[in-house]
């Protein structure tokens, strides 16, 4: 058995909107005009308050916010790294428990600095992921 489906009505407010003779004809203010509650003209003011340049940058001179985390990193290393060379020349003159106390304690160090170095990146690679998205969603 079959039963006819009758026509459906189009909604009220899209009854009064002639349709366009074409895409050429169809303009920002032709669809503005029709935005709901004003959002056209909402829309349009902020896009002429809108900044299409990126303002120019606070840092004039010295090192970027960037550059100061390298540095701090690498003169982290750059301790730690002294650190292992102080044990290893002091090492034959140390007791078992001593030695096993400093190679905990630069062991600890490495991890600590690891860490520091794999939270850094995961942020740098959730960023660099963030960016990509928006990119692909443009």
């Amino acid at each position: 058995m079959t039963v006819p489906i009758s026509a459906i009505a189009p909604p009220v407010s899209l009854q009064s909107v002639a349709p366009a003779s074409g895409a050429a004809d169809a303009t920002p203010a032709t669809f503005g005009n029709h935005a709901p509650e004003g959002l056209g003209a909402r829309f349009r003011e902020a896009l002429e308050q809108a900044r299409l340049v990126p303002e120019q940058s606070g840092h004039i001179q010295g090192p970027s916010t960037l550059s100061q985390a390298v540095t701090r990193q690498d003169e982290a290393f750059g301790a730690l790294t002294e650190r292992i060379d102080a044990f290893e020349a002091q090492s034959g003159n140390m007791s078992v428990q001593e030695a096993a106390a400093q190679t905990m304690a630069i062991q600890h160090a490495v991890t600590d600095e690891m860490v520091k170095i794999y939270t850094g990146t995961a942020v740098a690679q959730g960023g660099k992921s963030t960016v990509q998205t928006l990119m692909k969603n443009q």
